[in-house]
């Protein structure tokens, strides 16, 4: 009976740590330690108080090598001036949320790591030459050719000059979709399979969820600009090729 009722003391004092530090935490009554250049961030088990200073992006991306230990996100809102929880105890579905630059967050971890949040989405670029009709249009594009540079495409640009895309290089066919998600340029992306044969042509709205995806599978995806393709008369079976780099 001694030690049952030591037990439950133990459950219960440990019940009270947790509500204070959560009342701690929504009250605003720990506010967001100053951003430092520290490099890398010491991430150590249980919570840690950072403010992120790498590029805007998604939650999965811009964790990298912290990802597994991460257990929960809690955001600083400084309008309410409260803590906001984001990710509690459940799995980072991240491609609905950022990270942003200069936000302050507190992270609870499972074990210490040292933390180098991703600071530059560095992408290669090429030229690329459409053919249609006997005719040919270059556009300038940044290559997403691994899976982090997919994942985040063209995700927070405000504009997209008008000889200019992104194309997505994959290593084996997919039907995977696209979305709109973080992205507020209209866009029209064109699926390209291994021929370098354009096999269907789409139009997508800024911030919007819904998937595009082909009827058949593709090798590229080439985004420019919304109605570039109809502008310079493109369109399914024309070619896209890369002509250097």
């Amino acid at each position: 009976m001694l030690i049952r009722r030591w037990a439950a003391i133990g459950v219960l004092s440990l019940l009270v740590v947790s509500l204070l530090a959560a009342v701690l935490l929504a009250g605003g009554l720990l506010s967001p330690q100053a951003a430092t250049a520290q490099e890398p961030l010491t991430l150590r088990a249980a919570w840690s108080n950072v403010v992120y200073d790498g590029e805007t992006m998604p939650v999965e991306l811009a964790l990298t090598n912290a990802a597994p230990v991460v257990e929960s996100i809690w955001h600083w809102d400084a309008a309410g001036q409260v803590w906001d929880p984001w990710f509690r105890d459940v799995p980072l579905v991240s491609t609905l949320a950022v990270l942003e630059t200069g936000e302050a967050y507190w992270i609870r971890v499972s074990a210490t790591v040292e933390w180098v949040p991703n600071r530059l989405a560095l992408f290669a670029t090429a030229m690329v030459l459409v053919e249609s009709g006997g005719s040919g249009h270059l556009l300038e594009v940044e290559l997403a050719d691994s899976p982090a540079l997919r994942s985040r495409g063209l995700m927070f640009r405000q504009d997209l000059a008008a000889e200019a895309g992104m194309l997505f290089l994959f290593p084996n066919d997919t039907q995977g979709g696209f979305w709109m998600q973080n992205t507020f340029v209209p866009l029209s992306i064109a699926f390209i399979d291994a021929a370098g044969v354009i096999v269907d042509i789409q139009e997508m709205e800024p911030l919007t969820t819904n998937l595009h995806q082909p009827p058949v599978p593709y090798l590229w995806a080439l985004e420019v600009n919304q109605g570039w393709f109809t502008a310079n008369g493109v369109g399914v079976g024309d070619v896209v090729g890369l002509t250097g780099r």
